[in-house]
């Protein structure tokens, strides 16, 4: 803090001396870009999230600093800081992840940033005297937005369900634009209500003003994201044959900056024409873009995200006084309060309506709502939704961009930075004791493992096909292909191996891998479904009819169109995998090549295997014309242990997982088949299936010839059915 100390007082000193105003905003903008990056560098030692940091040393800047300012200008601040931030956010929303989640996204996004921002503002409103509603109003727009990059990175870092994720962040990036959409249709209602008066304009012409409202609203929304997609569709497009990264870099920041510029000329929203342009970039430009090209537009994005963020936070520190905020103590808690209310209502209101839907779409006769909804909200995840929603830069900027002249200017940054600090320092802070009250913490040391194992495996295979393609079209030699194959083959075989020993050592893995096959297989099925019924291969009848089943398998009830998958064999861990070569470099076996050379007089050995600890013995034997296999693991004894502690528990989808497992390992484990009998009873194939199997084991298990004669299936007397 004393070097911080240093640079303002460096800074002050600098301005009383009567400098060139020019060169002290230049001092001052290096003094902000040190301290921003001292911060992240002591973040790192601390472990605290890096914009929890930044709301600190900001508060610390408003005791520190007196009379420094970059006299920037309002719409300046607007137009400088927030295009960056929507547009780094919209830039890397991916349509094919959010797809599952698109629902209660927009639901939170649209309709329930408008919720809170009425919320907020009539409790403000009501509570603050010197707050008139319509100023309220746009306090509530502003802090409306939420902007979890704390919460995030704590995500990844304790493994925190997909889910759960997708619907923070995806709400995150989608409610910036509504709510600075909402912050500038609000600032000009509260300028025409301060320049007609209180009083005055209501009456008859209230209704027509809200009417007129709402279609400004939809004109200024629907052409800014027209704008923004054109341009980002022509900029995609421009880039798309570009091999050039200082270009690509170049074109993508001129065009949040251009779209936001664009739209205001035209009077309409500059930041979701902002938001379009990114939409459509990061989806339609960004695909198209070599590896090389891709990385450093986005490390520039990331870069440039951090630079502004850091900026934000501490401008707003240099704009007010550390008096200001201790003597505006309690229309801060206010606001905080409001903003809690308006999060209880928002988060838990419409997810139970996304829960309605999801189950009334999956009830028989609303089918089409399953196209909607496809997964419910749990109420953990609620929890962590609510809390989780902090406020940061765009709200901050949003602040800064208000006039000191509007009416109640200076009050609305005093309370947007008290929102900021309590729900950076206190929600963030307390997130992660949260998550592990809720057991939504995945800190299984084995699921990471096999994550990292899966990975190499994925990466050495594509390393392969991507070297095979470069020999396909000439660009490296026959000499070298054949030296490299046997390398490859044998670094994908040892990633195959290791997989497969992780599996062996941790067969609950193996049971999640299978269960999520499986659900995988009927959501393929249902989307090729959709695409038949779309094709009108299909009529709309079976498309529901065959849509219904698929959803009920989905939810553990199966039916016939999950019969199949579900009762195929479970994957079997005594037999051998092997990896075959796709292609082979000649029609004839080639002989095995010398490796690089080095200095001996010794001929060149025969190739080996890169240096690779073994995870398994033996080690595989690499050949280059012939397919590479390894010797199975022994068979696992634990399966049954683990069935039945799941099945008690609780984890029935696990539990039958496994003991579908050990029943496809020993056919004859009467025992694993009583249990896999148990924890089918929705399935009646699968449940029949089981007792069947128990039955022709033991022809006289009472259990067995029971379940069968209440399923209707006649029971012979020496037991058979």
């Amino acid at each position: 803090m004393e070097h911080f100390v240093s640079l303002f007082q460096a800074a002050e000193a600098a301005a009383e001396e009567g400098l060139d105003p020019f060169l002290s905003t230049e001092i001052l903008i290096i003094q902000l870009l040190v301290i921003a990056s001292l911060v992240a560098m002591v973040v790192r030692r601390v472990q605290v999230p890096y914009t929890v940091a930044l709301v600190v040393v900001g508060l610390f800047v408003t005791f520190q600093s007196s009379s420094m300012s970059l006299g920037l200008t309002p719409d300046i601040i607007l137009a400088l800081f927030v295009p960056p931030l929507i547009f780094e956010a919209s830039f890397h929303i991916d349509f094919k992840k959010l797809r599952d989640q698109l629902f209660p996204i927009l639901m939170l996004a649209g309709p329930g940033v408008l919720l809170s921002m009425f919320i907020v503002g009539f409790i403000v409103s009501s509570v603050i005297p010197e707050m008139s509603l319509p100023v309220a109003l746009v306090f509530g727009a502003l802090i409306s937005a939420t902007d979890p990059v704390a919460v995030i990175a704590l995500f990844k870092s304790l493994g925190a369900p997909k889910q759960l994720e997708l619907l923070v962040d995806g709400e995150s990036i989608l409610n910036d634009g509504t709510g600075a959409v909402m912050f500038k249709l609000m600032l000009s209602f509260a300028v025409a209500a301060a320049a007609v008066g209180v009083g005055e304009g209501a009456g008859e012409g209230e209704h027509s003003s809200i009417l007129v409202g709402f279609m400004e609203f939809l004109w200024v929304s629907g052409l800014g994201v027209g704008i923004g997609i054109g341009l980002g569709w022509v900029v995609s497009k421009l880039i798309s044959g570009i091999d050039d990264s200082l270009i690509v870099t170049t074109l993508t920041t001129a065009l949040p900056f251009g779209a936001f510029l664009m739209a205001e000329q035209m009077e309409v929203s500059g930041i979701l024409a902002v938001f379009g342009a990114g939409l459509v970039c990061g989806n339609v430009g960004m695909p198209t873009l070599s590896p090389s090209v891709r990385i450093a537009t986005l490390h520039f994005w990331e870069y440039l995200t951090f630079l502004v963020n850091s900026l934000v936070f501490l401008l707003i520190g240099l704009d007010m006084k550390l008096t200001q905020i201790i003597d505006n103590i309690q229309p801060i808690a206010i606001a905080v309060g409001a903003c809690m209310v308006s999060r209880v209502i928002v988060v838990y209101g419409f997810s139970a309506l996304v829960n309605w839907t999801h189950h009334a779409g999956r009830s028989g006769g609303l089918s089409w709502l399953a196209n909607w909804s496809k997964e419910p909200i749990p109420m953990a995840y609620q929890h962590v939704m609510f809390w989780g929603a902090l406020r940061g830069a765009v709200g901050l900027a949003l602040a800064l961009s208000l006039d000191p002249s509007f009416p109640g200017a200076e009050l609305i940054k005093v309370m947007t930075f008290g929102v900021v600090l309590f729900t950076l320092i206190v929600q963030a802070m307390t997130m992660g004791p949260l998550l592990r009250m809720l057991g939504l913490v995945d800190s299984d040391p084995n699921r990471l493992e096999i994550e990292r194992r899966r990975a190499r495996l994925i990466a050495a295979r594509t390393a392969r096909e991507h070297l095979e393609q470069m020999h396909q079209e000439g660009m490296i030699s026959d000499a070298t292909w054949k030296r490299l194959l046997p390398h490859l083959d044998v670094r994908i075989q040892t990633s195959l191996n290791a997989h497969q020993a992780m599996l062996h050592e941790q067969p609950s893995l193996l049971a999640e891998e299978h269960e999520q096959a499986l659900r995988e297989g009927l959501r393929a099925q249902r989307a090729m479904l959709k695409t038949l019924a779309q094709d009108n291969v299909i009529s709309g009848t079976v498309y529901e009819e065959l849509s219904h089943e698929i959803d009920a398998a989905l939810d553990g009830k199966s039916t016939e169109a999950g019969k199949t998958l579900q009762l195929l064999p479970a994957p079997r861990l005594d037999e051998p995998i092997s990896f075959q070569p796709s292609s082979a470099p000649s029609s004839a076996p080639a002989p095995v090549p010398a490796p690089v050379p080095v200095p001996a007089p010794a001929p060149a050995p025969a190739p080996r295997a890169p240096s690779v600890k073994p995870v398994v013995p033996p080690t595989p034997v690499a050949k280059v014309d012939d397919t590479i296999s390894i010797q199975p693991p022994p068979a696992p004894k634990n399966i049954l242990q683990l069935g039945i502690e799941a099945a008690r528990t609780g984890k029935k989808d696990q539990a039958r997982s496994l003991f579908q497992i050990l029943t496809a390992q020993e056919p004859d484990n009467i025992q694993a088949w009583l249990w896999l009998a148990g924890l089918t009873k929705d399935d009646r194939n699968a449940h029949q299936h089981a007792l069947e199997r128990v039955l022709a084991l033991d022809p006289n298990n009472t259990v067995a010839i029971q379940g069968l004669q209440a399923l209707g299936v006649p029971v012979r007397r020496n037991g058979t059915s």
